[in-house]
């Protein structure tokens, strides 16, 4: 997964609308995963999970957590 908020420019970076806000975590010094990636990985868990989180603003979702979240019927959907 990639990007890093909620929609792609022309040159394939994404500005987030908050500067504080950020779309990779990461160990200090050590990789980092996208929170999608991150979503995603809870979701396969199991089926019956439901999977639900909170961000800043709906604005900032970056497009990968937005198709997760129309594709992936245990990630909640609701904006």
């Amino acid at each position: 997964s990639s990007g890093g908020g909620g929609g792609v420019s022309t040159t394939g970076y994404y500005q987030t609308s908050n500067p504080g806000f950020t779309n990779l975590y990461k160990k200090r010094g050590g990789s980092g995963y996208y929170f999608a990636d991150l979503v995603h990985a809870i979701s396969n868990i199991s089926p019956e999970l439901r999977v639900r989180f909170t961000s800043p603003h709906p604005k900032d979702y970056p497009p990968e957590l937005l198709h997760l979240m129309a594709e992936t019927n245990n990630v909640c959907n609701q904006l």
